[in-house]
């Protein structure tokens, strides 16, 4: 089955056609040779004065283009366009903004107009938001914020305003392709090798990759604090006190130190749940699931298996816990509950609320919180969070569908993971009507009528008209559809 050779993320579509029931407008076509980039592209159109932004790849003249209201705006010769884009608004007239190159220099065309020379511009996203950002159909906000590097040191330009650059970000290669930088703050940080960048508001951590020559080194705020063979990447934490604790392997044994000094060790496997509070207490489980470690406690290895361990404090913890074949979840201050036949993804709060999934005994999943439980459930996405305010919220799956659970409420049912249609197939059920869509399809399906000439690139529904809206490319030709309903 081949993939469509394009992501797109969607920024903004509004509709001014009418009529009923579809409308088809022609907004580009493609040159001979030239095609919808490959890896990424974004797209951002409105059928008012058939306005759109989106970057194609030219195969005879081998550049990718950024094309903006039919203008050719700026071409790229390799793959680094991926991260040139930071702003779009096709209904203005100057609404992009671009990193672009001279040479050595870097610049930035906002609108037409450049910006620099500097030595690097990025945007301000994590490597973990410029993943997703980047990579398929949920829309993002985009940024007309950037920074950029002038003589080691790092910048912010807030639409158009210098101010000193905030936030931790993983750079890699910058200059030539011989250095590795973090950018911290304002401050260039180098770093040996490529690697993992993991920070919050205050503090960052860097753990370098090993290599056949280099150990993995482990860097706390810029300082060197250890090197190891292997670090276990899940189970590094740090606070904004200045401790570090990780889990890492040497000589085929597994240790668990804090800022360079080993507190467990040597074990045959990792550490796991790893907690480390703002006091700098150390707490985890060991020896394959089945010692616990509690700060100022004896080792407990009265259970046949531990996990799910969560320590905010002496008085605030939990664990799930397995004796005689069944598990159970133990909070301090509170009475232990199950058995179970499974327990996942506990978390709980200083307020004494709590949640967790449990599995009954005919292998149902439901979650248990302080005020209530709910399921069945085929099974949980991703971990359970308490919010700020006290509320639950979590990703559920049933019957193959995603949906957003906050504090009592379905408020979101997605097609697909991340809040993603899959890249083959568009599913959409809004007020009453159905838009289907498979790309080995030469149409769409809306309320049961096959529609159209091709299979939809993405599509929404659009509330105020009461109309699906989608993209499709025909040919060399990319097509908007409107189909109004009743």
């Amino acid at each position: 089955m081949k993939r469509l050779s394009f992501a797109i993320l969607l920024a903004l579509l509004s509709v001014s056609l009418w009529g009923n029931p579809l409308e088809r407008r022609v907004i580009y076509t493609l040159l001979p040779g030239e095609v919808l980039s490959s890896g990424e592209y974004i797209v951002n159109y409105s059928l008012s004065g058939s306005k759109f932004a989106l970057i194609t790849y030219d195969a005879q003249a081998r550049v990718y283009k950024f094309i903006f209201n039919g203008k050719l705006v700026e071409t790229f010769e390799n793959m680094e366009f991926i991260y040139n884009l930071g702003y779009i608004d096709v209904n203005k007239p100057d609404g992009y903004i671009i990193r672009t190159k001279r040479g050595d220099d870097y610049y930035v065309n906002r609108g037409g107009k450049l910006e620099g020379p500097y030595e690097y511009v990025f945007w301000g996203y994590s490597k973990e938001y410029e993943d997703q950002y980047r990579a398929g159909v949920k829309i993002y906000p985009m940024s007309t914020t950037y920074h950029y590097i002038l003589a080691n040191r790092v910048y912010e330009n807030r639409d158009g305003k210098l101010h000193k650059s905030e936030g931790f970000y993983k750079l890699g290669y910058i200059y030539g392709n011989k250095d590795f930088y973090v950018a911290a703050n304002d401050q260039l940080v180098s770093v040996p090798r490529d690697g993992c960048l993991y920070s919050n508001e205050h503090s960052y951590v860097y753990v370098t990759d090993a290599s056949d020559i280099y150990k993995s080194g482990l860097y706390f705020n810029g300082h060197s604090i250890d090197s190891a063979d292997e670090y276990d990447l899940d189970e590094i934490r740090f606070n904004d006190r200045g401790d570090c604790a990780y889990s890492y392997r040497n000589d085929n044994a597994w240790y668990v130190a804090k800022n360079g000094t080993v507190i467990n060790g040597p074990d045959d496997f990792p550490a796991q749940s790893l907690n480390l509070t703002s006091t700098g207490e150390v707490a985890y489980i060991s020896n394959i699931w089945e010692s616990l470690h509690l700060p100022g406690m004896p080792v407990n290895n009265t259970f046949e298996e531990v996990r799910d361990l969560v320590y905010l404090d002496s008085e605030h913890y939990g664990f799930s816990y397995k004796q005689n074949g069944k598990w159970f979840v133990r909070i301090k201050g509170q009475l232990d509950r199950g058995p179970y036949d499974g327990v996942e993804k506990l978390t709980l709060n200083r307020d004494g609320k709590f949640a967790y999934l449990y599995i009954d005994e005919v292998q149902r999943n439901y979650v248990r919180t302080s005020v209530g439980e709910y399921g069945p459930f085929d099974g949980l996405y991703d971990n359970i969070e308490i919010t700020d305010n006290g509320k639950y919220s979590f990703m559920y799956v049933q019957d193959g569908q995603y949906y957003q659970f906050d504090d009592g409420k379905i408020v979101k049912h997605y097609p697909d993971l991340y809040g993603q249609e899959r890249w083959d197939c568009i599913d959409i059920e809004e007020n009453g009507h159905s838009f289907y869509s498979y790309y080995q399809y030469g149409y769409v399906v809306i309320d049961g009528v096959r529609v159209g000439n091709s299979a939809a690139l993405q599509a929404r529904y659009d509330k105020k008209r009461n109309a699906f809206v989608w993209l499709s490319l025909e040919g060399q030709e990319l097509v908007v559809y409107e189909y109004g309903l009743d």
